[in-house]
């Protein structure tokens, strides 16, 4: 059997829908495991990150 959660990310954005999506995992899923997916699902959707900027270093 399958444990089924519901996934939504609602900007604060009128007129922009929410995204929803159904996400199945096996009953031994545990809570830290569904909070990892969500974060990584959540995170996708955001198209954000952070990455280095080095400086070129002068010759």
């Amino acid at each position: 059997m399958m444990k089924k959660y519901e996934f939504f990310y609602s900007p604060q954005l009128s007129g922009v829908k929410p995204d929803i999506e159904i996400v199945e995992f096996n009953d031994d899923v545990t809570d830290q495991d569904v909070q990892e997916a969500f974060q990584e699902w959540v995170f996708d959707k955001l198209d954000t990150g952070y990455r280095e900027i080095r400086d070129e270093e002068a010759d």
